[in-house]
């Protein structure tokens, strides 16, 4: 059907709209995405400042009656569990087993990344640390059998084992 369209003073048909679309139709979505992608760099790219994230609250997640170290525990936990569609075998090798008990991150940090990565199950006895400290290490420690497909253990309270991956 013909029809016409009154837009302003000017007159357009529905086959000229149509060609007008497919003419500059593209141009303008690329358009579009180009602006779109400037003001996500121009509000997200931003330096980050080393004092913001070098720090994790948990004395802001942290409900009455549980521990930082609780919740980082659990959440390393959570995020290790097994999964039944895998194929990997959780299985500890004892046979290289290095024993820590750390009493600052620091350090203990250096060593166990060391261990880990020479191939050693580590077993880390978080007692001698304060909360946040143990706490920081247990994420560090996730951390690092995550991104190896590793694997971490909650063995007690206070003690963690570190599975490198075969």
């Amino acid at each position: 059907m013909f029809q016409l369209r009154r837009y302003g003073s000017w007159v357009r048909t529905d086959s000229e709209v149509l060609s007008f679309v497919e003419a500059c139709g593209p141009t303008l979505a690329l358009l579009f995405a180009v602006l779109v992608v400037a003001f996500i760099l121009q509000r997200g790219w931003k330096p980050r400042d080393d004092r913001q994230h070098a720090t994790f609250d948990y004395a802001a997640r942290t409900p009455q009656g549980r521990s930082e170290l609780t919740i980082a525990l659990e959440d390393a936990s959570a995020l290790n569990a097994y999964d039944a569609h895998t194929r990997r075998d959780p299985d500890v090798r004892l046979a290289s087993l290095v024993r820590f008990e750390p009493s600052e991150y620091q350090a203990a940090a250096y060593e166990v990344a060391r261990h880990f990565r020479e191939g050693n199950v580590i077993s880390i006895d978080l007692g001698a640390m304060d909360n946040h400290q143990a706490a920081r290490l247990v994420d560090f420690c996730s951390g690092i059998t995550v991104m190896s497909s590793g694997w971490i253990f909650r063995v007690t309270d206070k003690v963690i084992v570190l599975n490198p991956p075969d």
